[in-house]
């Protein structure tokens, strides 16, 4: 089975422990010989980006993030350094109502929306607390 293992270290958890840093196991995403194994719709992550994950079933399913790409949130700063959240796909989230939607590539949307700015790094994890209490 073909699958790829991504490093996590500096992490900040919003719930439980993770430890200093956590390996995570994903389904495909590579080559081996003449043998290769992609999974359409799999989150890509890169190497030194920095991401808020939510994690269930590491080891034990396909994909260790929740709902797949819907687990998977892209911290990028802004000209003034201001950290803003975006979905996978690079689509700016603007409130954590988007969560639920329907993913949709940045490409497909019109202009005036791929320019508007988002929740910043500070309101995702607000927000994100407040569910957690609730």
């Amino acid at each position: 089975m073909i699958r790829t293992y991504v490093s996590c270290e500096e992490i900040a958890s919003l719930k439980g422990e993770p430890g200093r840093s956590t390996r995570l196991r994903f389904l495909g995403g590579g080559r081996v010989g003449d043998d290769e194994l992609r999974v359409h719709g799999m989150p890509l992550v890169v190497v030194g980006e920095t991401y808020y994950l939510f994690v269930r079933g590491n080891n034990r399913a396909f994909c260790p993030l929740v709902r797949v790409n819907h687990g998977l949130y892209n911290v990028l700063r802004d000209e003034a350094g201001v950290e803003h959240i975006y979905r996978d796909g690079g689509v700016i989230l603007r409130s954590k109502e988007e969560v639920e939607l329907p993913m949709v590539a940045a490409s497909n949307l019109p202009a005036f929306i791929r320019m508007q700015k988002g929740m910043t790094a500070t309101q995702f994890e607000r927000e994100i607390r407040g569910e957690m209490t609730n």
